[in-house]
């Protein structure tokens, strides 16, 4: 008795390694789309750029409640009670933000409200893009399986070889 396998039942388990191999190599190249879309979704939208600081005017309403300010603490020399080393270097850089007319502000900072936000594109992008590249990818390989068999089936038959002036089958192809 012998104890090979069948001719069937070797080709059926080529054929589902195949399946498998290329089920393999799409999910390997969804995956390494998705990576490197990650984190270019932040360079093409632009979030990773901080914002910058400028100059700023005091608005009106902001310059009368200095200027009452200043006039209450006669120019930040008189304190009520309560007086602190705190609220004479508060009260010094506003009057002489009083004087200049504005503020200059520094840009935006790294926060976690900044973090969060291009994570959360990146993780958008990653999963845009991986599911695109499936979906594109099994039906790519839904049609080429498609078109391999109509070749296989016109060479069946056209027994096996075909005439090169031969149209058959190519409106499928």
């Amino acid at each position: 008795m012998s104890t090979r396998p069948n001719k069937k039942y070797v080709a059926d388990r080529k054929k589902r390694a195949r399946a498998e191999s290329e089920e393999v190599k799409r999910w390997k190249v969804a995956i390494s789309l998705a990576i490197v879309a990650a984190p270019v979704g932040p360079l093409v939208t632009g979030t990773w750029k901080l914002k910058p600081g400028g100059w700023h005017p005091l608005p009106v309403d902001e310059r009368e409640r200095i200027a009452k300010m200043a006039t209450e603490t006669d120019k930040c020399t008189h304190f009520p009670p309560p007086e602190t080393e705190l609220s004479k270097v508060i009260c010094t850089i506003l009057l002489s933000d009083l004087h200049s007319g504005g503020r200059y502000e520094s840009g935006e900072r790294i926060t976690w409200r900044y973090v969060a936000k291009n994570l959360e594109l990146m993780a958008g992008a990653f999963v845009f893009v991986f599911l695109a590249a499936m979906i594109l990818l099994a039906l790519g390989a839904q049609y080429w399986g498609m078109a391999e068999e109509i070749a296989a089936d016109e060479r069946a038959l056209t027994g096996g070889s075909r005439a090169p002036d031969s149209k058959a089958g190519e409106r499928w192809l």
